[in-house]
């Protein structure tokens, strides 16, 4: 979900891919996926591609990298959406860059119903990459997890209530609140209403 580019683009030659998350390398949860995920992009976007780097709201993410929707010039093909349909990485989409949501979504929703990549019900990948990461990195869980349908959002630690296909992560709760999302509402045993959860597809 990363490529280098040339030339520059405001100070910056590497491309974090948009609403995507690819396994991650030499992880212990995240090969084999993560091998095929890197070589289907190079198939993809082999050296020398001419390609249109599309943002979003936000342009650079906190390390300098360009957040770019990745479209080969040839045939208009977007990469990011590609490697979601072929099951090589899955959505992960950061407020308030959502442009391409849906799409993603449908393309995503393909790959699971095919059974394609990390979706092969077979050898499906265990831990998404947002979770090795952190587990590897001992980080608590910080991001509020809002389900873009029901604009409701639920606590970081209680990410997995809302469905893989419709989540959308908020920094804080202040930026939930302002993308017009509410907190989901619990019951004295802490049980969240079901009508804060849209059907996954």
């Amino acid at each position: 979900d990363t490529l280098q580019f040339y030339p520059a683009i405001k100070g910056s030659k590497s491309d974090r891919f948009l609403n995507i998350d690819a396994p991650e390398m030499e992880g212990d949860t995240q090969e084999p996926w993560a091998t095929s995920s890197r070589d289907n992009l190079r198939g993809l976007l082999p050296q020398r591609t001419k390609i249109t780097i599309k943002t979003d709201v936000e342009e650079k993410d906190i390390y300098g990298r360009i957040l770019g929707h990745n479209v080969r010039e040839k045939d208009s093909l977007n990469a990011n959406k590609e490697q979601l349909r072929q099951g090589q990485a899955v959505t992960y989409v950061i407020w308030p860059n959502v442009a391409y949501f849906d799409e993603y979504r449908t393309a995503q929703i393909e790959a699971q119903g095919n059974g394609r990549g990390i979706w092969n019900p077979t050898t499906p990948l265990t831990e998404l990459p947002f979770l090795y990461r952190c587990r590897i990195d001992s980080c608590t869980l910080s991001k509020p997890v809002g389900d873009f349908y029901t604009k409701k959002y639920v606590d970081p630690a209680d990410w997995g209530q809302v469905h893989v296909n419709n989540r959308i992560f908020f920094w804080t709760e202040t930026d939930a609140s302002s993308a017009g999302y509410t907190k989901c509402p619990q019951d004295q045993q802490g049980n969240y209403a079901s009508s804060c959860f849209a059907p996954g597809n």
